[in-house]
Parts: structure tokens; C-alpha cells; sequence
């Protein structure tokens, strides 16, 4: 959904692109320092260019820095831009969302204004609202860098050590496994968790409309001792 929301497949096609060179710049960048260092003592060869023994001054190590900073900017630049595409796609999803969402509440007929609570409908343009602006963004950016370091750490591995190959697929396939057991019960946390926070948010905007009433019927302490039951309830949820 939040891919779909974001750009669909241009957008998906266009973050594999950026990450690809991305991460490709990094390996590279890599791969050079390590043939750098390498020339200490001998002149070597990188990709078809001589390059003197670094023994030989400053001029053999400027030789190795007109190749070494564009490669830097390379990989800055694809890094900024994968990130910032990123960023832009997880607005666009928050504004697609939000937008179906208001609509939706704004459509609904006054039987669901009767039959939800309010505290839930508050929860949604709350925290929800919240989450999708600033934490969802966050965590499918870490999904797509992790993926794509996985990938090139994977790729680079089995180039330099073939065999390693039997070791990393029933690492991943453990780590696959301990994907699938925490789906099961992440929704649900999630779901008891936003569930034990409405009753907070409506019983605040409960007393602050219903002050005058309260305090004229002596109704405080019911509504404190309401109040700390409901906030046991959402620190239950904390330690589950």
C-alpha cells in the first residue's frame, strides 16, 4: 500500500535504479582504496590506467585523487538523491492517505459519528496522522537501504568467497522465518496498543468540554479514577 501510495512501479523502478548505483558507487569506492593501498610500493594497474608506486611524491598520489574524488561525488550525489526520492515518495503517500482519509470521515453518515468513539476518530488524525508523516517515511527508508546493503553485501561476498554462499542462505532463511513469527502478532500490538490510547484521547476532550458539568455534580474523582484506569490500560500495553 504505502509503495502503491508513493508512485506505484515508477516509483519502485526509479528507487531500485538510484539505489543500484548507489550502492554501486560504494562497493567501487571501496574496491579503489583497497587497489590503493595496494600501490604502496609498486606501480599497479586499475581497470587498464597505470598508476606509479605512491613512493614516487605527491604526483603519483594526485593521480590516484583525479580518479578518487569524482568517484566520491559519485556516490554522495546518488546517495542524496535515493534518499531525497525516497522522502518525496513517503510525502506523497501521507498526502494520499490523509486525503482518502478525510474524505472518508468527512462522506460518513452521522450513524458512525454515533457508533465510533470519538477518541478513535481523534486517534486517527492524532498519532496515525503522526506515524505516517514522520515514522512510516522513516522506517521504509531503512527497509530499502537495509535490502539494498543486503543485496550488494551478498553479491560481494559470493564474488570473493563462492562458498560462503552455504552459509548465508540458511541465514537469511532463519531471519525469514523470525520475519514471518513477529507478523503475526505485530498487527495485533499495534491494534491493542492504538486501542487502549482512544479512551485517553476522549475522555481529555470529554472533560475539557464537560468541565463546568463535572465539577457542578462532584463527578472529579469518578473521572480521575477513570482516567488512571485508562492510562493503566495503555501502559499494560508497553510491556506486552
Amino acid at each position: 500500500l504505502w509503495f502503491r501510495q508513493a508512485g506505484g512501479i515508477p516509483f519502485i523502478t526509479i528507487q531500485i535504479v538510484l539505489m543500484t548505483i548507489d550502492r554501486a558507487a560504494y562497493v567501487f569506492v571501496e574496491w579503489f582504496l583497497a587497489r590503493w593501498t595496494s600501490g604502496a610500493t609498486c606501480p599497479i594497474n586499475i581497470l587498464g590506467v597505470h598508476f606509479p608506486a605512491q613512493t614516487d611524491g605527491f604526483a603519483a598520489q594526485a593521480q590516484y585523487l583525479k580518479f578518487y574524488w569524482p568517484l566520491i561525488g559519485i556516490s554522495i550525489v546518488a546517495t542524496f538523491l535515493r534518499s531525497e526520492w525516497c522522502v518525496t515518495g513517503g510525502m506523497r503517500a501521507t498526502r494520499q492517505v490523509f486525503k482518502a482519509m478525510l474524505s472518508s470521515v468527512m462522506l460518513a453518515p452521522m450513524s458512525y459519528f454515533e457508533t465510533v468513539p470519538l477518541g478513535r476518530i481523534l486517534n486517527r488524525f492524532t498519532y496515525d496522522t503522526d506515524i505516517t508523516d514522520v515514522t512510516q517515511p522513516q522506517i521504509m527508508s531503512f527497509l530499502i537501504i537495509s535490502c539494498s546493503w543486503y543485496v550488494a553485501g551478498v553479491i560481494v561476498q559470493i564474488w570473493i568467497l563462492p562458498w560462503s554462499i552455504l552459509v548465508l542462505v540458511p541465514v537469511s532463511a532463519m531471519y525469514w522465518i523470525l520475519l514471518l513469527h513477529y507478523r503475526f502478532s505485530g498487527p495485533d500490538l499495534q491494534r491493542i496498543d492504538a486501542m487502549t490510547r482512544s479512551p485517553l484521547q476522549s475522555m481529555l476532550s470529554e472533560c475539557l468540554e464537560g468541565n463546568a458539568s463535572i465539577r457542578a455534580f462532584h463527578q472529579i474523582e469518578n473521572f480521575v479514577n477513570r482516567f488512571n484506569g485508562a492510562v493503566d490500560g495503555k501502559i499494560s500495553t508497553v510491556h506486552i
